[in-house]
């Protein structure tokens, strides 16, 4: 009784426990999904299973795909190969716990994949059954590892991997109404007892008849069927089963919904589901890591239950969101080892991976009132857990409940059809909603929907475009706009207050980003481009952050996209930078400047902690492998967000962009991406797969390259590469690699692509080894290899011995030979050897006389090269003879050394500088027309003179001459010098010794001839010029004088003029006066008018004559001054004007103002007849070539003291000069105007009376037709 109590009291908790766990709710979700494209496998696809490397095997009706990867690898049916599978259309696949795959086909069987050789061992359906009409529809093992197949027209069999075989199990047709031999699933129970789901599948029909449920005991041999449920309804068609708990089995059901059997009790039953899941055709189940059940369904896509009792998620195609689910017709699901939850139809293979899984997307659908109706996300504001306000841009303002994915819009204000919602700001305390537009700020008020707008600008009806809001921890609404700044909405909504460029503080920026309120009530303004600004609202104080070029604060970009406060750190993210605010350790509030992420070496534990604020811009942390991974669309994450679109909640972030809205939560994010392992996958020789375990290639690879022990290669095989990837399939361009081979690579080579190719590897043992990581994460996985290159024939160790011992036995016939021969050898090379060793020493003797004769020639060769630098270096004639003497006198008898100059105009020879007896002797010349000596007989005739002895005199002249001072010479040499065929002089060494000198040390002297020829006429063109230019100068001095003297005369000639005509009236007056007294007519009227023109007369011949003598006086001083150079003391002022009295006529006759100032008490000690030369120079230069022929010439003269400096600045508006003309000003001889007479001379003078008399310094600006502008300074007290 009591037992009977129990087992009804434990089976009424169960059922209310299975009711509790149900839900009858169902919620639409949307979430981003990946493709599995690899070229066209996912074609057909029938069946899905991942393989203990993680490669996936992908089943279609026109064969078997292979995705490592990086490779797709295709096999299919080969008539001809026994090895091959056995059909194209795959129907099952299954990997056992051994990791062997085992393939089931239509119509031909099931096929064992071997690994190793890459091939396929058949295993038929026993020969009474009829292939054509047998599908293999699963292939499942149970606990005990035994291996059963259920066949779609063939009913159950047993398969024997060691055999290969299988074994038909007896079972009736029908068992209960339930077809036994179109089966769908099996699965076995910890009892032993194996069911059978039977029934409709995609792509194989019964009509709907022999639906339902077999549970079979083998051992016993015992079956029973469920046809129906409970209730007496049918149970239809069964695809898949699920083992949910030791008490009950789970049931997709094919003709609807889910089932659920009672194992205890045998009670098939339909436990509470949604009635649109009752209504679904399901295909498979799974359950995944976390104990969440998947169901893929036939016309009702993809569903989704996290644990018993949780609402449905149902996961539907949406035609306007590219990136989900891609169709509702689905026949299979696969979770792989990654976590991603695979799907397949017949278009397309896709998946939602373990990132994608936790995150919801709203996205956009025109013709679904529960999706968004525009794409663009700009504004977030979250009340609470089911209340979210929108700002959908052209889709306006939108509220919505994330709980119940119910979507609400609100209508547009009256008369604004272009409003256009940009940010949205929830107010509590005024029950509103605020809203910024493109047309402005507004106010939403949702218990009265009523719009009522804030208008900004009170001078204007065009309202700024509102780009952020923000709400401060007193009420207070911050709105920043598009140009026109910041504006501050009090608590009450009834005062306005604008921050910007008129505004005290001045805001100097009008384009803002974002505005955010820091713990210390700090107000952080980010602009688009301006930098970051922090704004202290208690004492008024605004502070710029900005990145210039000398900045150092550390903020790296001027552009604000973010600015958030998580774990007591402000973090900025600018210019798609992070940055963190550095505070003051004593005074937190107060900046100290940025720390910018800008590499990996910059991370730190305070940016690892900052998880919101990473989250935000797609960063998620990977604690376990202590890397960052970057989220994007293939993690369910969109990649085009927008600034100031976000909101957090509760754990919950809500993140707004172009596709949409994602909101997740942030803890539930996976904490790791584990990757497969690495792998071998393939071997290429000289760009060619080697396909393994084939007869052609059963030496190199006969077994696949990844269960290999050691790759053997002989040397002809000198270019291979090796093929080696990890499985990653839902973010594989984020894969790096890298690689080694041991005994050659020094390095770790990285490698964006996984392969490594090596050529022409020398002969020896190697280990190649490979690693890959995510991202910038750390290498986790590895494979390795070893390589062993074998050595050609020639290098082999045997041919090497053989080799050697043919070579000792060739050496010892050869020795033997050869001892015989040399026996006879010596014999006769004795009697040789005393004639050739007198043979050889005579040529020794010859050899040394002509290796001392080259040795004596190469130190000549090498002495006349350095006498010609030397002397060619050289422009003094005298230094030009002590070099040639000296050097000679070391290798040669150089008693007399002369060098005789031409003098074209005295006919002459002149030897200014010669030496006799080391000596230098006094300066004569030879007349060319005397022809009885030496020299003028080499000049004139221009040839060369050589007397070996006295006597050979006679042969060039008609008695021996005598010296013109010291001894007779016995030999001498005389050689012309001439330069580019013109005769420049003689050159001539003597000796007092016959035949002093021989042939060769003759030739050395001909060849340095022609070197001192050209010093020679260097030097002397060089002296010629310096007297020509002293002369040139002396002649502008002169002419300067002259014009000087030139202008001082017709200033005194007006001066005597009038005193010549004053004299003259005077004298004309005395002679009227002196007639009337002798005529005693004289009256006193006239008397009177005699002494008034005395009187005048008198004061114009004093005022003139005294206008003569300042005349001649200044131009004493100044032709004195520039006639010597002296240093005496002088007013500059007083000095100036006598100076510009002489140039006064000059200036007069060209029409020329000079304007010149000088402070009148400015006193000099320097040389004062240089200044007037400069000045005189520089005006009379300006006459001549800048201001003649200008409509209004001008000049300007000024000097400034400057400390112990005087200024000199000299400037006329003439025509000026162009660059080029002004790089050659201060040259000699440079002049633009050498057709009117112009020397070159007058700047090149000015230059040396400021460097050299004055120690000063020029300098000269000009362009042309601006004038000529000197700039010249020098000491006010030159040292003496």
């Amino acid at each position: 009784m009591v037992k009977g109590l129990w087992s009804l009291l434990l089976g009424f908790v169960l059922l209310m426990a299975n009711v509790a766990c149900a839900s009858e709710q169902v919620r639409q979700v949307y979430s981003r999904f990946i493709s599995l494209e690899q070229n066209q496998a996912h074609i057909s696809s029938t069946a899905l299973a991942q393989d203990h490397a993680g490669q996936i095997w992908l089943g279609t009706q026109h064969g078997l795909y292979r995705l490592n990867g990086s490779e797709v690898t295709l096999f299919r049916a080969d008539a001809t190969d026994p090895d091959s599978l056995s059909a194209d259309w795959i129907s099952s696949l299954l990997v056992d716990q051994q990791g062997t795959l085992w393939i089931g086909t239509r119509y031909a069987g099931v096929n064992k994949f071997n690994p190793s050789s890459e091939s396929f061992s058949r295993v038929p359906l026993p020969a009474t059954i009829n292939n054509g009409s047998s599908e293999i529809s699963v292939l499942y093992q149970d606990p005990k590892r035994k291996l059963w197949v259920g066949s779609y027209g063939a009913g159950l069999f047993l398969l024997d991997p060691q055999q290969l075989s299988l074994t038909a199990q007896t079972l009736p047709a029908h068992v209960d109404g339930v077809s036994s031999i179109h089966i769908n699933d099996l699965l076995m129970t910890t009892d032993g007892v194996l069911y059978l789901a039977s029934g409709d599948a995609p792509l194989r029909t019964l009509s709907g008849t022999g639906g339902g449920l077999i549970a079979w005991d083998p051992e016993q041999n015992s079956a029973r069927g469920w046809h129906k449920v409970k209730n007496g309804q049918a149970a239809g068609s069964i695809n898949r089963l699920y083992l949910k708990s030791p008490q009950h089995l789970m049931l997709a059901s094919f003709s609807g919904g889910l089932l659920q059997l009672d194992l205890s009790s045998g009670e098939l039953s339909i436990p509470v589901q949604p009635t649109t899941l009752r209504q679904a055709q399901l295909t498979d189940m799974l359950k995944d890591e976390a104990g969440g059940l998947w169901l893929g369904s036939y016309n009702a896509g993809l569903w989704y239950q996290q644990d018993r009792g949780s609402d449905w998620l149902q996961f539907q195609h949406q035609g306007q969101f590219s990136g989900g689910l891609p169709g509702n017709s689905i026949y299979a699901l696969m979770l792989d080892k990654q976590g991603t939850v695979w799907t397949v139809n017949q278009l397309r293979v896709a998946g939602i991976s373990r990132f994608a899984r936790h995150i919801r997307t709203l996205p956009t659908a025109t013709d679904q009132p529960q999706l968004l109706p525009a794409s663009d996300i700009l504004g977030i504001d979250v009340v609470n857990g089911s209340t979210v306000w929108l700002a959908n841009r052209q889709g306006g303002l939108l509220k919505f409940d994330p709980q119940q994915a119910q979507l609400e819009a609100i209508p547009m204000p009256d008369g604004n059809p272009d409003f256009s919602a940009r940010q949205v700001r929830w107010a509590p305390q005024l029950d509103l909603v605020w809203t910024g537009s493109e047309l402005g700020l507004w106010q939403f008020k949702p218990k009265t929907q009523e719009w009522q707008p804030v208008p900004l600008l009170s001078d204007t009806q065009t309202q700024p475009v509102i780009k952020s809001l923000y709400l401060d921890r007193e009420q207070q609404l911050w709105v920043g706009t598009r140009g026109h700044g910041v504006f501050i909405v009090s608590a009450d909504g009834q005062q306005i207050t604008p921050l910007n460029r008129y505004s005290t503080p001045g805001l100097p920026v009008d384009d803002i980003n974002l505005v955010y309120q820091d713990s210390f009530g700090l107000i952080w303004i980010g602009s688009a481009d301006q930098g970051l600004f922090i704004y202290d609202q208690q004492n008024g104080r605004l502070q710029q952050w900005q990145q210039k070029d000398a900045s150092q604060h550390g903020l790296q970009f001027n552009g604000i996209q973010l600015v958030v406060e998580e774990n007591e750190h402000l973090w900025i993210h600018a210019g798609n930078l992070r940055h963190r605010v550095l505070r003051s350790e004593n005074t937190p509030a107060q900046i100290e400047g940025f720390k910018p992420y800008l590499t990996a070496a910059d991370d730190d534990a305070e940016l690892r902690s900052a998880q919101l604020f990473r989250l935000l811009y797609r960063q998620h942390f990977l604690p376990e492998q202590k890397s960052y991974l970057n989220l994007d669309e293939r993690l369910g994450v969109q990649s085009v967000t927008w600034i100031g679109s976000w909101a957090e909640h509760q754990g919950w972030l809500f993140r707004g962009g172009k596709e949409g809205l994602d909101f997740y939560q942030i803890d539930q994010l996976p904490q790791q991406w584990p990757l497969n392992s690495l792998k071998l996958t393939s071997l290429s020789l000289f760009n060619q797969i080697v396909p393994p375990a084939r007869a052609e290639t059963q030496s190199l690879l006969p077994v696949v390259l990844s269960a290999l022990d050691q790759l053997t290669l002989d040397y002809q095989q000198d270019m291979f590469s090796l093929h080696f990837s990890v499985p990653e399939f839902v973010q594989p361009e984020k894969l790096r690699y890298r690689y080694q081979l041991n005994g050659f690579d020094r390095d770790w080579i990285q490698a964006s692509q996984p392969v490594a190719t090596y050529t022409r590897l020398p002969p020896g043992s190697y280990v190649w080894q490979a690693e890959a990581s995510m991202g910038d994460g750390p290498w986790q996985t590895q494979t390795s290899l070893a390589i062993e290159v074998l050595p050609p024939w020639w290098m082999t160790w045997w041919f090497r011995t053989a080799l050697v011992a043919l070579v000792l036995f060739s050496s010892f016939s050869w020795y033997q030979q050869k001892m015989k021969r040399q026996l006879e050898m010596r014999r006769q090379l004795e009697l040789q050897v005393s004639l050739r060793t007198e043979e050889l020493s005579q040529k020794t003797s010859q050899l040394q006389e002509k290796h001392q004769a080259l040795r004596r020639s190469y130190q000549d060769i090498t002495l006349l090269q350095q006498i010609s630098r030397e002397i060619t270096a050289s422009l003094d004639l005298k230094q030009v003879l002590t070099r040639c003497h000296s050097h000679l006198s070391h290798m040669l008898d150089a008693h007399v050394l002369l060098i005789g100059i031409y003098r074209e105009t005295e006919h002459k020879l002149d030897f200014a500088f010669w030496m006799e007896n080391n000596q230098l002797a006094p300066r004569f010349d030879v007349d060319l027309a005397q022809a009885n000596t030496p020299a003028v007989i080499c000049f004139n005739s221009q040839r060369e003179i050589i007397i070996r002895e006295a006597a050979e005199f006679l042969i060039h002249l008609p008695e021996i001459p005598r010296p013109l001072y010291g001894a007779m010479t016995k030999s001498v040499l005389y050689f012309p010098l001439t330069v580019s065929g013109k005769a420049v002089g003689v050159f001539s060494v003597q000796s007092l010794e016959d035949n002093a000198y021989s042939d060769s040390q003759i030739e050395l002297l001909r060849t340095l001839a022609s070197y001192v020829a050209i010093s020679v006429a260097n030097a002397d063109s060089f002296e010629q010029l310096q007297l020509t230019q002293q002369q040139l100068i002396t002649q502008e001095k002169m002419a300067g004088l002259g014009s000087l003297v030139a202008g001082v005369a017709h200033e005194i000639n007006t001066p005597l003029g009038i005193c010549v005509t004053a004299s003259s009236h005077l004298q004309a007056e005395l002679d009227t006066v002196q007639q009337a007294v002798d005529q005693k007519v004289l009256q006193q009227s006239q008397f009177q008018r005699f002494l008034q023109h005395l009187r005048e007369g008198l004061k114009i011949l004093q005022v003139n004559t005294g206008r003569a003598a300042d005349l001649v006086q200044s131009f004493k001083k100044v032709s004195v001054d520039q006639s010597n150079v002296s240093l005496r003391e002088f007013n500059l002022a007083t000095y100036l004007q006598d100076v510009l009295l002489t140039l006064k006529p000059q200036l007069h006759k060209a029409g020329c103002v000079l304007d010149a100032q000088c402070e009148p008490n400015l006193v000099l000690y320097t040389d004062p007849g240089a200044i007037a030369q400069i000045i005189t120079n520089l005006v009379m230069n300006a006459l001549i070539h800048g201001v003649k022929d200008r409509p209004d010439p001008r000049i300007q003269l000024s000097f400034i003291q400057e400390g112990r400096t005087l200024l000199m600045k000299f400037s006329d508006n003439g025509k000026g000069l162009d660059q080029r003309a002004l790089q050659h000003l201060f040259e000699p001889f440079y002049t633009t105007n050498r057709n009117n007479g112009g020397t070159g001379l007058g700047a090149h003078i000015v230059y040396n009376l400021v460097t050299v008399s004055l120690k000063g310094h020029i300098e000269v600006q000009s362009e042309p037709e601006q004038g000529l502008h000197y700039k010249i300074t020098f000491p006010v007290r030159r040292d003496s």
